[in-house]
C-alpha cells in the first residue's frame, strides 16, 4: 500500500514513526496521518483506546502538552483510533506495574547511597522496565494493523523501536529529528541493546541524570523552561556531555560524592572553565572548541539552510 509521508512525500510502510524529542516549548504535530490508527506515548499505560473524553480531561499549560490534546482531540473527531502504545490487558497489569514499582525504589536507593552497585541496580531496573514499555508498544502497532496503517509518535531515545519491530518482521518508516542523548539515554539504550556499560559509564550516567533535574535553563538561555525547545535540549545535553567526557575518573568520582545536583553542575563547569551560569554564547563556545558532534549539527543546518 503506497502512503504518503511528510510534504506528500510517498512511503511503502504501513507503520511510520515521529521521533522527537518532547521538549515542552515544542508543537506536538501538524501533519495528519493517513493511517487509521495513531499511536501516543504514556509511560503510565492504559487498558483501552482513548476516547475524546480521556484526551478533554487533560488541561495542559506548556506549548506541546496543548497542542498535543488538540491534535489528538482532531484526530479522535475526523474517526481516527488513538491508542496508548503501553496498551495491557489486565494480566499484563500487575507486571508492569511491578516493573516501574522496581525503578521508584532502586532510585530511592540510589538517592540514599549513590554507591556503584545501587547505580547499576537502578539503570538495570529503568532498562527492564522499558524493554517491557517496548514489548508492549510492539504488540499494540501488531494488533493495529489489522485495521490498516499505522502512524505513532515518541520520544527519540525510544528509536530503538523500528530496530526492534524489524527483528519481528514489521518494517517501518521514520521521521527523526536530529539526534543527542545525554549520556543517561546512553547507558540505558546500551542495556537495551544487549550490551554492558562499563563502571565510568554507569558513573557519567548517573551524574547526566542528576544534573538533568536542574531547572537552570532559564538562566542559561534567558527563557522560561516551559518554553524550551528541542533544539535548547540539543545544546544543553551536548554541553553536558561534552563537560562529562572531558572529566578524568578520578573527578567523575568526585562529582560522585557532592551529592547534590547544583554542586555538582557547578563543579563541571568548573573543571571546563565556565562559570557556574554560562550564558548560550559561552556555551554554543564551548561546543565549538571541545564537541564534534555539535560542529556536525551545525554543518548540516548550514547545508540545509542553503539548499
Amino acid at each position: 500500500m503506497l502512503r504518503k509521508g511528510p510534504a506528500g512525500k510517498p512511503r511503502k510502510k504501513d507503520v511510520h514513526f515521529v521521533f522527537k524529542a518532547h521538549a515542552p516549548g515544542e508543537v506536538y504535530e501538524t501533519r495528519i496521518p493517513d493511517a487509521k490508527t495513531y499511536i501516543v506515548e504514556e509511560v503510565r499505560g492504559e487498558i483501552r483506546p482513548r476516547t475524546e473524553k480521556d484526551i478533554s480531561k487533560s488541561a495542559p499549560a506548556e506549548v506541546f502538552g496543548r497542542t498535543r490534546r488538540e491534535f489528538l482531540l482532531g484526530l479522535v473527531r475526523s474517526g481516527k483510533i488513538v491508542k496508548v502504545g503501553e496498551t495491557f490487558k489486565l494480566r499484563e497489569m500487575p507486571k508492569y506495574r511491578l516493573l516501574a514499582w522496581k525503578v521508584r525504589k532502586a532510585e530511592e536507593k540510589l538517592g540514599a547511597e549513590p554507591s556503584l552497585n545501587y547505580v547499576k541496580n537502578f539503570f538495570v531496573s529503568e532498562a527492564n522496565f522499558i524493554r517491557e514499555r517496548h514489548r508492549l508498544i510492539r504488540k499494540t502497532i501488531k494488533e493495529s494493523l489489522k485495521n490498516g496503517g499505522v502512524d505513532a509518535q515518541y520520544g527519540t531515545f525510544h528509536s530503538l523501536l523500528s530496530r526492534e519491530l524489524k527483528r519481528e518482521g514489521i518494517n517501518s518508516s521514520r521521521d527523526i529529528a536530529p539526534v543527542v542523548f545525554d549520556l543517561d539515554g546512553f547507558v540505558l539504550r546500551k542495556l537495551l541493546a544487549g550490551a554492558i556499560p562499563t563502571d565510568l559509564e554507569y558513573k557519567k550516567g548517573y551524574i547526566s541524570r542528576l544534573c538533568a533535574t536542574l531547572n537552570i535553563l532559564e538562566a542559561i538561555l534567558g527563557k522560561h523552561d516551559s518554553m524550551v525547545t528541542d533544539a535548547d535540549n540539543r545544546v544543553f545535553m551536548l554541553v553536558q556531555t561534552t563537560m562529562l567526557n572531558r572529566c578524568s575518573e578520578e573527578q567523575i568520582n568526585n562529582l560522585l560524592n557532592l551529592r547534590l545536583p547544583r554542586e555538582i553542575h557547578e563543579e563541571l563547569c568548573r573543571i571546563n572553565g565556565l562559570p557556574p551560569n554560562p550564558t548560550r554564547a559561552e556555551l554554543e563556545a564551548f561546543l565549538n572548541k571541545y564537541s564534534e558532534h555539535w560542529r556536525r549539527l551545525q554543518r548540516a543546518e548550514e547545508r540545509n539552510r542553503t539548499k
